[in-house]
């Protein structure tokens, strides 16, 4: 793991605690889901690497522990420069798109299963 600054900033608060959220056209997140709002790695250098497959896992597992069912997130299309990354990476790690939109579609991930 690298060592000195931070090099990612992940945050997965229930919908509530981030309201402007349903600003989104794809929006809202649902209220049985946990929003993961940001798994971002500032620095180019740590992206590629699969520090967000660890990170992302990491996050998934503790939510299952704490009960959790789902947790969504708005991704972006064909750019990786927003909080909570492309598309594509979740797709490739089970979420599935729930509402989509061109540039923000709303996935969504069940963890009770």
């Amino acid at each position: 793991m690298p060592a000195g600054k931070p090099w990612a900033t992940p945050s997965a608060p229930p919908p509530a605690f981030l309201p402007n959220a349903r600003n989104y056209p794809a929006g809202p997140v649902s209220e049985d889901a946990v929003f993961l709002a940001c798994l971002f790695f500032p620095s180019r250098a740590h992206r590629g690497q699969g520090w967000g497959r660890h990170l992302l896992q990491d996050i998934l597992s503790d939510l299952r522990r704490r009960g959790v069912s789902a947790v969504e997130t708005f991704a972006r299309k064909e750019d990786a420069e927003n909080p909570s990354g492309p598309v594509e990476f979740y797709l490739r790690h089970g979420f599935g798109i729930l509402r989509d939109d061109p540039e923000f579609p709303l996935l969504r991930l069940n963890l009770s299963r």
